[in-house]
């Protein structure tokens, strides 16, 4: 599977607070509706009762977020936060429920019913980490959708180039996809979600890009860029573009963290009083650690009151990599450019957890989203002190080494406790682990090696301790007070 610094590792912007439950969620509503191919006049979302989901969807506005895609909103619309409220308005019946989806079923397994003027569609899909998605079947023919490509819909006799069928209204509707618009007769042609990958990786490993950078004589920043470029079939000015937008995303969650309305659901905001005290030398210590730390307070703030955000690599790890940028703009001059081309660093880092192990706390536990962060992070600081590649990987390697076995258990659901203090220990370590490194520390297991590791101990964490509210700090009892009702 290919994987985009751009699409999957820092990105895509989605609502909060989740990139799993809230940004694949609006995803597959929206591709969902597109398939559909009519006026939606009802829908029913089915989740796995032994999964995520079932759990967490009002908590972490997976219900909002499928209405909102099923109701065809913009990202940027603020109705995305009354969209159930707003289908009701328009006429539309949307129903929630459980049910046993089978032994195989993923955690993040969803069905949608759905039933138009004229036609009717069950699709199946998943989310699968970091605002990724599969759709799985349609009106139980086997599909395979992933959002990164142009989808032509095609009514009759095979085209050229079809990859899957269905059976709707009656009629045999084919599906091509591809990277680039195709001059072929469809009945509806769906624009991609994400950016289409029209070129090759250059690099799936830390080994390789290790090699890629020796060979090259370039930073693990200067490597990332140039394989989102090849990727994507873009130029580098472009995609360097592309990131710098990304970045003020960042701050602007940032300001809304720390002065627009919250709606926090565990938590009293506190990251303005944190800065304020800091910058008043009222703290223990202080220091750009401990801004670091407060400003991914602040972007968790926000995205927990379902603001835009940039998943980085998932909602839940959304404010790592914000507090670490800002501060090395604002604490140590770094320009927007140069924070982008650091960004590409902690972009290659977080491909490479993609490519090994996965996103989805679902699956392997916190580990792999706040503690991936923190190693892009860590990876990101190297590079913006003008440290090699290895430098920058073992920086990533050490950061994974101290937080092997990090369980998810969000209290009630919500993605605020632990959450809020494990992005902002994340952000602050990684200034930590780049002086290590940069000092002399000697890491004596790569990087690679470190996420198998990582993956390995999340798939044997009881199903309790991955995202599911069940197990942790999610079951202490001064946590139970927020203890999620299913169904």
């Amino acid at each position: 599977m290919k994987l985009s610094i751009l699409n999957h590792v820092i990105g895509p912007v989605i609502r909060g607070p989740s990139s799993s439950h809230t940004g694949a969620s609006y995803f597959i509503g929206k591709l969902a509706r597109a398939l559909l191919s009519d006026d939606l006049l009802e829908a029913r979302i089915i989740f796995d009762v032994k999964g995520s989901y079932a759990r967490v969807y009002r908590q972490e506005a997976s219900d909002l977020a499928f209405v909102a895609g099923l109701l065809g909103l913009d990202l940027a619309d603020e109705r995305f936060k009354r969209s159930i409220e707003l289908a009701e308005e328009l006429g539309i019946r949307v129903e929630f429920s459980l049910s046993d989806l089978g032994e195989g079923a993923h955690p993040n397994e969803v069905v949608i019913e759905m039933r138009g003027r004229e036609r009717e569609l069950v699709a199946r899909a998943r989310s699968i980490g970091g605002g990724m998605f599969e759709f799985l079947e349609l009106n139980g023919s086997p599909v395979k959708l992933t959002g990164e490509e142009y989808i032509y819909l095609v009514e009759g006799r095979e085209p050229e180039g079809a990859s899957h069928s269905f059976e709707s209204g009656g009629r045999r509707i084919w599906i091509v996809k591809s990277a680039e618009p195709l001059p072929i007769e469809s009945e509806r042609v769906i624009e991609p979600v994400f950016l289409p990958m029209k070129g090759e990786e250059i690099f799936s490993s830390g080994s390789e890009v290790e090699r890629f950078c020796e060979r090259e004589g370039i930073s693990l920043g200067e490597a990332g860029l140039r394989y989102e470029a090849e990727l994507l079939g873009m130029s580098e000015g472009d995609v360097l573009r592309m990131m710098i937008e990304r970045y003020r995303i960042m701050k602007r969650a940032i300001e809304e963290g720390l002065r627009g309305e919250l709606s926090l659901k565990v938590l009293k905001p506190s990251a303005s009083t944190i800065l304020r005290k800091l910058e008043r030398g009222e703290l223990a210590v202080g220091g750009p650690h401990t801004k670091a730390a407060a400003l991914s307070m602040a972007v968790m703030h926000a995205c927990n009151s379902n603001a835009l955000v940039v998943a980085a690599p998932t909602g839940g790890a959304s404010g790592t990599i914000p507090g670490v940028s800002v501060t090395l703009e604002e604490e140590f001059g770094l320009s927007e450019e140069e924070i982008a081309r650091s960004l590409f660093a902690a972009g290659v880092a977080g491909l490479i957890i993609g490519k090994r192990a996965t996103f989805a706390a679902e699956e392997a536990g916190c580990q792999v989203e706040i503690g991936a962060a923190g190693a892009m992070a860590s990876a990101m600081v190297v590079e913006a002190f003008n440290g090699s590649c290895r430098q920058a990987l073992d920086a990533a390697a050490i950061s994974l080494q101290n937080i092997v076995g990090m369980v998810c258990d969000p209290v009630g659901g919500f993605l605020e406790v632990p959450c809020h203090t494990r992005n902002a220990i994340a952000a602050s370590s990684a200034f930590v682990n780049a002086d290590l490194i940069i000092g002399g520390y000697e890491n004596p297991i790569p990087f690679d090696e470190t996420v198998d590791a990582i993956y390995s101990v999340g798939k044997m964490m009881a199903w309790e301790l991955r995202c599911t509210a069940m197990g942790g700090l999610a079951i202490c009892p001064s946590a139970m007070k927020f203890k999620p009702k299913m169904g």
